[in-house]
């Protein structure tokens, strides 16, 4: 018996098939419970939109052509979830019952289902069924042409669409399509509305800017941006960066989508470039920029304007600039620095031409008048051309030793025109902590700035030891001071101010400072000297003194020989008769120096004075 029932197949096929069922029914279970728990955690981690598009409930009569409007799914209001998105359908239009669609989202861990119950209802008998073939609102883009679906009639289940008579009905930029039929029983109409959106006038862009503007008329929903995300804003600005091709797609309120493309070639997206000069001419600097280019702005040195030119009254010899497109691309350019050079001076009336050096960078004539040496130099940056070295030790030297010492072979094959600079050296207290600070350096002019060669050596605003002016050429080569006088004395300011002036100096580019006082000419006029100028202790020296005629040339003026001996007034009168914009005095008896080297030698020529020794001389040489 047991082995007839082991042996039994049918009995093995119900207990196969009773342990299939248990496992789907479990399996059931455990799906059901889960998908709860995910959808729970849904409602908390994401905020997604998914709805039907259109009515949960649908009603047609069969033989009807039913088109299902689908659904809504978005994630935060910006991200279209239709990719993620499963339908499955059922509906037979032939035949009358009750069908479903069932939408089902599955995206990350999250899972959500709708759906749509679609009631097909059977054609009744004595009387006129009429429906539309497609939908009953067409979006239409401009231009193109409906091809109409038409209707079907039905009545007592025979086809009569045959009789449907068509009427078309204008409303502004949008029409009817009206159906008719009639017969002896009854007569029935429906309409289809067309509506046409014109697509292209809701995008303008600027080709130059490259700023997009979207102006959704009514008819559109929302939109999908070529980064995926949604707006439903009507206005929208979107500015391109990169060259492509930028897909919009647009949807009506019933899901209906248009696609837009706007293409952006390379050339548009390009920053703008040019070619640029720097003029540099008598102590200021003209920027011109040459570009075929739409710009929106150019900034010269971090100075901005909208004009292609720009002007400074300083030269900027590291000159660039920046052109920002209309389309916010900006591209920098080196502007090509050319120098246009005064006419060089090489003598002025009554003067005597003793010896003449000359290069291309520097121009020197030795020249004599009334007792005077008058050398007029011409350099081409005199910025940069006129330096300064100090004696490096505890003891002053001769003119020429330091120059000996500093220059040796690496001026060589350098003309070199060297003159005094330097007041007699003030050691105190405050220099000698500044010795120890700066060991290179151990004896100073007593100035609380100093620059040599563009380094800034000493900068202490909490004090201030000179009344002479601080004399300096500033980054524009325009020889100018830091009044040192009774009326504007740096002592009586406080540190504050004397920091903002001292700040001024260096922004203004000055390479070195020369202390030294006073003034004799400003402005191409020899002035009065007052009692504080001239100095209880003026009598008749050798005088030394520099002028600047203009932006290249140069005169420095020595004493030749006791015939040149003369008192400060009568030295400013002397020099307001050569021509200069600004002149000053640096010194009188035994500290005045003049010198001078040919290129290709190291010999060295004293021209006056050096019988004193000295802390520091000025020169200029060539580039």
């Amino acid at each position: 018996m047991i082995k007839r029932i082991i042996d039994s197949k049918i009995i093995w096929t119900i207990l196969i098939g009773i342990i299939i069922i248990l496992f789907i029914i479990l399996n059931i279970v455990n799906n059901s419970k889960r998908e709860t728990t995910i959808i729970q955690k849904d409602e908390k981690k994401m905020n997604i939109e998914f709805e039907l598009v259109d009515d949960e409930i649908i009603e047609i009569y069969e033989k009807s052509d039913y088109k299902d409007l689908g659904f809504k799914a978005i994630l935060d209001d910006k991200i279209n979830l239709e990719d993620y998105v499963t339908i499955d359908s059922n509906v037979d239009t032939n035949i009358p019952g009750e069908y479903e669609i069932t939408y089902t989202l599955k995206y990350e861990d999250i899972l959500k289902v709708l759906t749509r119950k679609v009631i097909v209802n059977e054609i009744p008998l004595d009387d006129i069924v009429l429906t539309l073939n497609g939908d009953e609102i067409i979006y239409l883009e401009s231009g193109n042409i409906y091809e109409d679906e038409g209707a079907k009639a039905y009545y007592n289940n025979e086809d009569i669409s045959e009789k449907i008579e068509v009427e078309k009905e204008e409303e502004e930029n949008n029409y009817y399509i009206k159906y008719i039929i009639s017969n002896s029983v009854d007569t029935k109409e429906i309409k289809r509305k067309i509506i046409y959106i014109d697509i292209d006038s809701m995008f303008n862009l600027d080709k130059d800017t490259l700023v997009l503007k979207i102006n959704l008329d009514d008819n559109i929903d929302h939109i999908q941006l070529p980064n995926n995300e949604l707006s439903s804003e009507k206005e929208i600005v979107y500015q391109i960066e990169n060259s492509g091709i930028y897909k919009y797609i647009l949807y009506t309120d019933n899901n209906k989508s248009f696609e837009k493309d706007i293409e952006v070639k390379e050339e548009d997206v390009k920053a703008p470039t040019g070619t640029c000069e720097a003029i540099l001419k008598a102590g200021e600097t003209t920027v011109k920029v040459n570009t075929e280019d739409k710009v929106k702005k150019y900034i010269y040195n971090g100075v901005e304007t909208e004009s292609d030119s720009y002007k400074i009254d300083k030269y900027l010899r590291d000159s660039n600039v920046k052109l920002i497109g209309l389309n916010n691309k900006e591209s920098e350019i080196k502007c090509d620095v050319k120098m246009e050079y005064l006419p060089v001076i090489k003598k002025g009336s009554g003067e005597v031409t003793k010896k003449t050096m000359e290069s291309d960078s520097l121009k020197v004539y030795i020249n004599y008048k009334g007792g005077f040496w008058v050398t007029r130099v011409w350099v081409r940056d005199a910025n940069y051309q006129l330096n300064k070295v100090f004696v490096v030790g505890k003891y002053l030297k001769k003119p020429k030793n330091i120059l000996q010492d500093n220059f040796k072979s690496s001026m060589k094959n350098k003309i070199v025109y060297a003159f005094n600079a330097s007041p007699p050296i003030m050691v105190g207290s405050y220099y000698g902590e500044l010795a120890k600070s700066h060991p290179e350096y151990n004896l100073r002019e007593p100035s609380s700035l100093l620059i040599q060669n563009g380094k800034v050596i000493i900068r202490d605003s909490t004090k201030y030891i000179t009344d002479s002016n601080i004399f300096y050429i500033n980054g524009s080569n325009q020889l100018t001071a830091i009044p040192g006088d009774k009326n504007n004395n740096l002592k009586l300011k406080k540190p504050d101010e004397r920091e903002k002036i001292y700040q001024e100096v260096i922004d203004s580019g000055a390479r070195n400072t020369m202390v030294w006082w006073p003034v004799m000419v400003d402005n191409y006029k020899a002035k009065k000297l007052n009692s504080w100028e001239i100095g209880s202790s003026d009598y008749n020296a050798y005088r030394s003194g520099l002028c600047q005629v203009d932006t290249n040339n140069f005169i420095v003026i020595t004493t030749k020989s006791y015939s040149g001996k003369v008192r400060r007034p009568k030295f400013a009168e002397f020099l307001g008769t050569l021509g200069c914009r600004y002149a000053i005095n640096f010194d009188g008896g035994g500290s005045y120096a003049a010198l001078y080297k040919n290129k290709g030698t190291n010999s060295i020529s004293i021209l006056a004075g050096g019988e004193r020794s000295l802390s520091s001389m000025m020169y200029f040489t060539e580039l």
